[in-house]
């Protein structure tokens, strides 16, 4: 009988504390709110946060009327600079190694929130890549993005954001949508770190691949460019048709001379070359796009002074690419696009052939 009191004291006593963390567990996330996703805080959460679930938060609970929407070629954009020269507010949500899927579902967040007006979208191939069911399964933080009742829970026992939770009480860093992200104060630019990028990677290669002339030549992977194309519908053609009331301008960031080169020795160049004529021609039908293409630019793509790799450049291309948007110069048919596009093919193929693209120590 004494047993079983004591017993059942214990039992008590542990459903109390089990009771209790339940409720301080959340109580302390919803108050503290690390992400700001409840927007609790006038002031912004710290800096050095999943960038991912910052902006869930911020695009709910953000001024905006206009995002710049891409991956680290887009991280360079100051959103108070663009404002000023384009006449919007704009945040910017442009993620780091992001795919379509995760910029679409970006977008749809942030037009469930606010009436947005314009959209600055960074095209890239390489953001196709990745299809639905790996970008469900993968890291992206998708559930604070869908909201729910399963969103907050999830957020409000995660240990995560109570570790965060935490460190905000001490952490004064804090995190800026205008300068939080960016990189081009961070890194070396100029052509002799490119060029060790170029002989990095290219090191890598089988010797026969580095004849371009070859590759050129090869018909690029059919199931390859249907499978991009696919995602293309499924995400940006989606957001678009669906968002009329919404305009897109598109650009396309111009890549080194040595990047394309790099690709075009794999087969890349081809594959991307072809999808990127379908996006055009498929984008240009609809009245809420623009398009802006910055691959043949080549007083860019021929400066390695601009870039910190082979394909990331400074805020000063960033910078040009908002000018040229803003003085309205968009691509104004196809027929420009593919010329454009073969004089690119012909001034890599001339690069390739030069001592500047010679690989050293080539496998």
């Amino acid at each position: 009988m004494q047993v079983s009191t004591v017993y059942r004291s214990y039992l008590m006593i542990f459903a109390a504390g089990f009771i209790a963390v339940l409720a301080i567990f959340p109580g302390v996330n919803f108050v503290l709110d690390p992400f700001r996703y409840y927007g609790n805080h006038n002031t912004p959460p710290i800096s050095h946060v999943d960038i991912r679930k910052v902006y869930a938060g911020l695009l709910a609970h953000s001024d905006y009327d206009a995002l710049i929407v891409g991956s680290s070629y887009s991280e360079n954009f100051l959103p108070s600079e663009v404002g000023v020269k384009l006449g919007y507010t704009f945040l910017r949500p442009a993620l780091s190694g992001s795919s379509a899927w995760e910029q679409a579902t970006v977008i749809s967040r942030g037009l469930r929130w606010k009436k947005i007006k314009f959209i600055l979208w960074e095209l890239r191939p390489e953001a196709l890549n990745q299809d639905e069911d790996s970008f469900r399964r993968g890291p992206f933080p998708l559930y604070l993005y869908e909201e729910s009742l399963k969103t907050h829970l999830r957020y409000l026992y995660s240990v995560d954001t109570l570790w965060m939770a935490l460190k905000s009480l001490v952490v004064r860093a804090r995190f800026s949508t205008e300068t939080s992200g960016t990189w081009y104060q961070v890194y070396t630019f100029g052509p002799n770190v490119v060029l060790r990028v170029y002989n990095e990677r290219c090191r890598r290669l089988p010797r026969d691949s580095m004849n371009i002339k070859k590759q050129a030549n090869k018909s690029p992977d059919a199931k390859k460019i249907s499978s991009l194309m696919e995602t293309f519908r499924r995400t940006i053609l989606h957001t678009v048709d669906n968002n009329k009331n919404v305009h897109f301008a598109f650009y396309f960031p111009p890549y080194s001379l040595y990047k394309h080169v790099l690709d075009m020795s794999v087969g890349k160049y081809s594959v991307h070359a072809a999808v990127n004529e379908q996006i055009v021609q498929t984008l240009m039908a609809r009245d809420n796009v623009s398009i802006y293409d910055f691959q043949a630019e080549f007083d860019i793509i021929s400066d390695f002074a601009n870039y910190k790799d082979t394909s990331h450049f400074g805020k000063q291309i960033n910078d040009r690419i908002i000018d040229k948007v803003n003085r309205g110069e968009r691509l104004r048919n196809r027929e420009d696009f593919n010329m454009d596009a073969k004089r690119l093919k012909d001034a890599v193929i001339a690069f390739s052939q030069t001592s500047q693209a010679v690989c050293q120590n080539v496998k």
